[in-house]
């Protein structure tokens, strides 16, 4: 075989090679899973807002956090994440005649709002599916 032949094999071996590693990697990011949680303010679940959790390239996902303090987030990337906590204290508590029990407001720092000011960043293995977020 020529050197000329065998340097392009060894060539299209190692772009194979190249391919599939990447491959592999984009599928594996590509994987979406549903993270259960609660968040914590000083100890105490909050009952209302929403979590948004920044996940690699920028994809955002948001879930609102039930009055039993749980939230369920869908179409969450594994990897590095930031978390965002929005309270809703400052909104319309939904209270008036005929109007149930609302949920209890609780007023959380406003660092807690954004992304990049809350502090809040954990990494998602793969089949993650439980995440604690304490506020304090």
């Amino acid at each position: 075989m020529s050197s000329d032949r065998l340097q392009f094999v060894r060539g299209g071996w190692m772009f194979a090679l190249v391919l599939a590693v990447g491959l592999s990697a984009g599928c594996s990011r590509d994987k979406r899973q549903t993270v259960h949680g609660t968040v914590t303010f000083k100890g105490e679940k909050l009952t209302a807002g929403t979590v948004r959790i920044l996940g690699p390239g920028d994809q955002l996902a948001t879930a609102e956090i039930r009055p039993d303090g749980t939230f369920a987030v869908t179409d969450v990337p594994p990897g590095e994440v930031r978390i965002a906590i929005v309270d809703t204290a400052s909104g319309s508590s939904g209270a008036g005649p005929g109007a149930g029990a609302a949920a209890k407001r609780v007023r959380i720092p406003d660092k807690y709002k954004d992304v990049k000011t809350s502090g809040l960043v954990y990494t998602l293995a793969p089949d993650a599916e439980k995440l604690e977020v304490k506020l304090d």
